[in-house]
């Protein structure tokens, strides 16, 4: 049953930007992450309550030793033997396996909701991790061009020093746009510090969704592609209602209520019991004659009054009142999941809006370091402009990624509300 369970996890899981190596750790996760373990073994132990709850009750074996034998008219009476065996009314054991039935349904989209989550929790951190990574490759870019910048400056300022009529003006000039660069690399090299902490910590926390070390080597690619946009399709929310687990699962809920309020009805039935009394005998002597000894057997038969009606039909009343309080759940968690639709759509939105304006603002730097590239070149145009340029084209393209990856999480939302 493990494997099956596993199988139908494997299978259900989404061919995600990212590559295979996001779809193994998806898989990892759903074999090795405790919680997940935990909420499978539970369901595992509800299914068990279901062939319990299809079993008549134990019967009874009563027996009772005459240490003097008592004397009737049969003989000699020597024990009282007894055993008896309970029957529920008609439909009750059927109902209550109905009932543990629809308790292990719900389980069961307990624990795939909670594999949703876990999943949108791996998404969500491998969309992180790339882009800490993306943006530390452009801080380490960034950071060379700076160091272009300053070793440019620093041979400029000691041409200036060996000329024989130094410019004082432009000196001070140079030496204060020196000293500015060396500030923006002191601050880079600090937010690459930060970034690698961020980074680390990230991958710790990958690692513990995966249950593993800490220290476990992750591959993590340089950059992601958004696909999967025909989440976007219309009807999704409806989908999303009829799929979502947690919606399964109060469903569930509500249909073993359903089986409760009749098993409610049916304990105010008669219980029927039947059985069988023994009691042997010893032959008795009376005037010099043996008389009796023959062992009796009694068919017995029982049935239960259930005259005090207050509290079966208190028990009907809890069952109805607990079915409509399950309906309202359903209504708010259906509200509840429309909000987050509504966020995720427009999240995904803004992310291809915010991707349209960088593509556009990256192509126009583009256009503009080709120009200054060829003024330079022709001596027109100073060498720090097209560097500047080149800082520009960091900032937007990390904007850019980052644009692509609220669409990604927004896709992965969307996929946990589905239950996938």
């Amino acid at each position: 049953m493990r494997y099956l369970i596993i199988i139908i996890l494997i299978l259900a899981i989404p061919k995600l930007s990212g590559g295979q190596d996001l779809n193994d750790y998806l898989i990892q996760a759903a074999e090795n992450n405790p919680g997940l373990q935990a909420s499978y073994h539970e369901y595992l132990a509800v299914l068990e309550k279901i062939p319990q709850a299809g079993g008549l009750p134990d019967p009874e074996l009563s027996a009772g030793i005459f240490i003097n034998p008592m004397s009737r008219f049969m003989g000699n009476q020597i024990a009282d033997i007894r055993l008896t065996q309970q029957f529920p009314w008609f439909g009750t054991l059927k109902t209550k396996k109905t009932m543990e039935s629809q308790l292990a349904e719900s389980m069961y989209f307990r624990f795939l909701d909670q594999k949703s989550q876990l999943f949108f929790l791996v998404k969500s951190t491998w969309f992180d991790m790339v882009l800490i990574l993306h943006g530390i490759m452009l801080l380490e870019e960034e950071r060379e061009v700076l160091k272009q910048q300053e070793k440019l400056l620093t041979t400029q300022l000691g041409a200036a020093d060996a000329s024989a009529m130094p410019n004082a003006t432009m000196s001070n000039s140079g030496m204060q746009e020196l000293l500015q660069l060396q500030l923006e690399v002191n601050a880079l090299e600090n937010k690459l510090a930060i970034e690698d902490r961020k980074l680390r910590n990230e991958k710790i926390k990958f690692n513990q969704l995966l249950n593993q070390e800490s220290e476990e080597d992750i591959i993590i690619p340089a950059h992601l592609e958004v696909k999967g946009e025909d989440l976007m399709r219309p009807g999704l929310l409806d989908s999303i209602w009829q799929s979502n687990p947690q919606i399964a699962r109060i469903e569930a809920e509500e249909e073993a209520l359903m089986a409760n309020q009749k098993l409610s009805k049916l304990a105010g039935m008669p219980n029927l019991g039947a059985g069988l009394n023994y009691m042997p005998f010893q032959p008795r002597m009376e005037s010099n004659q043996s008389i009796g000894g023959q062992d009796m057997f009694m068919p017995m038969v029982s049935l239960s009054l259930p005259i005090y009606r207050k509290k079966y039909k208190a028990k009907e009343n809890e069952s109805f009142l607990l079915q409509e309080a399950k309906s309202f759940e359903k209504s708010e968690l259906q509200n509840q999941l429309t909000r987050a639709w509504a966020e995720a759509v427009r999240d995904f939105e803004i992310g291809i809006e915010n991707q349209q304006l960088y593509e556009k603002q990256l192509e126009l730097i583009e256009n503009q370091i080709n120009l200054s590239t060829r003024n330079f070149e022709s001596g027109n145009q100073s060498l720090f402009d097209v560097l500047e340029l080149k800082r520009k084209a960091f900032v937007n393209e990390h904007q850019l990624e980052i644009a692509k990856n609220l669409q990604l999480k927004s896709l992965a939302k969307l996929e946990m509300l589905l239950g996938r």
